[in-house]
C-alpha cells in the first residue's frame, strides 16, 4: 500500500492508494471501524452503494504464549460488481495482499529488531 492518510480515529475516513501489481493503482476511500493500536484495524470502503461494490479489511495481531504474534489479515468484498472486478484484475488482488503482508512483517521485525537490547 503506497500510501493511506487520514486521522486514525474510529469513524473516520481514510483516503489509500493500493498497488495492484501489474494493474493501476486505484485510490480509494475508507472508513475506520475498529482502532485498537497494536491489536486491531478494520475498515470498509465502497463504491456507491454497498449492494454495488464493497470490502471490509481486517488486520488483527494475537500474542502467542511464545512471545510471538499471529498476524491475520481478511478481505471480505462483495456486491454485484466484485465478479467483474475480479475478472479484470485476476491474480493481482492475492499478490497485492501477499505484498502487503510481508511488507507489514519486515517493517514490524524491522522495529522488533531496532529496539532489541
Amino acid at each position: 500500500m503506497p500510501s493511506i492518510s487520514g486521522e486514525l480515529l474510529p469513524g473516520s475516513t481514510v483516503s489509500l492508494t493500493l498497488a495492484m501489481p501489474g494493474r493501476p493503482s486505484p485510490k480509494v476511500k475508507a472508513r475506520l471501524g475498529d482502532v485498537e493500536p497494536g491489536r486491531r484495524l478494520t475498515w470498509h470502503g465502497k463504491v456507491g452503494a454497498d449492494w454495488l461494490f464493497a470490502g471490509t479489511r481486517e488486520f488483527l495481531i494475537d500474542a502467542q504464549p511464545d512471545g510471538t504474534v499471529r498476524f491475520t489479515h481478511v478481505e471480505d468484498v462483495r456486491g454485484v460488481l466484485f465478479p467483474l472486478f475480479r475478472a479484470v484484475m485476476g491474480s493481482a488482488i492475492q499478490r497485492h495482499h501477499d505484498a502487503l503482508d510481508v511488507a507489514l512483517r519486515e517493517r514490524a521485525e524491522g522495529r522488533a529488531a531496532s529496539t532489541s537490547p
